[in-house]
């Protein structure tokens, strides 16, 4: 497991019928943060914000124009996700949509941990072949204009209203994208986050101290910015993350 920990996000129109569901997923180890949502059009808007490994999908939303296959379609990059749900006749027409697993609502235990195992093996892999050597990104700015950024120049990226900013040795850019997709043009192995709205390079960091990061030579109009700092829900995972960067390089 590349993670010490893989956040869930179960998808249910009827979050009761989850109950016991969550009481199993609560005793799995490897399991971190579990988030419940039932509206779908809330979580069709934010997901891409969410830091989710795994998507357990309710496929009945009482709807019959709307499953849990044709909401999963609407997603431009799904987690890696399970249909969830107590009839076995979804089982077929989920593989169309991309989803390999499936799990009902009242598991045993034992069926649940080996599932989950095999689902952080798909996450891992999905990770692994973002790790590519990407020299520069093609961006448009917020004035529409294309903007060609190296990687290498690349400090930390912050989010603040649907506005990211992408703070670079000798310069700015403002762009409308989400943290979680600048992400995901990066090398997942070079970079991290330590705080919900920002992304560091981690071969830009001078040294950690506390709560505290510090940048390699920060130039001096740079010095104004933000104190870059590391949250709780964060911490664990980053200087997880960040140990392995600086083993390996």
């Amino acid at each position: 497991m590349e993670k010490q920990k893989y956040n869930i996000l179960l998808l249910d129109d009827k979050p009761k019928s989850l109950v016991y569901l969550m009481k199993m997923i609560s005793e799995v180890s490897f399991i971190g943060n579990t988030t419940v949502l039932s509206d779908l059009n809330e979580c069709l808007q934010s997901i891409d914000e969410m830091d989710i490994d795994i998507l357990f999908l309710d496929m009945d939303f009482g709807d019959v124009d709307l499953d849990g296959n044709t909401w999963l379609s609407m997603l431009t990059d799904p987690p890696v996700t399970v249909a969830c749900s107590s009839y076995s006749n979804y089982v077929y027409s989920s593989r169309e949509v991309g989803i390999k697993y499936f799990i009902g609502k009242t598991p045993s235990f034992r069926v649940l941990e080996e599932l989950l195992k095999d689902v952080v093996i798909e996450v891992d892999r999905k990770a692994e072949k973002l790790k590519r050597e990407v020299k520069q990104l093609e961006i448009k700015d917020v004035s529409g204009e294309e903007v060609i950024i190296q990687v290498q120049d690349i400090l930390y990226a912050l989010i603040n209203n649907n506005i990211l900013t992408i703070y670079l040795e000798l310069d700015a850019v403002v762009t409308q994208m989400s943290l979680k997709s600048f992400a995901s043009m990066l090398p997942v192995d070079k970079f991290a986050k330590p705080h919900n709205s920002y992304l560091i390079a981690l071969d830009k960091i001078e040294v950690v101290r506390g709560k505290q990061i510090f940048l390699k030579n920060k130039s001096e109009d740079r010095k104004g910015d933000q104190s870059l700092h590391i949250t709780q829900e964060f911490a664990k995972e980053f200087r997880h993350k960040y140990e392995i960067f600086k083993q390996n390089n």
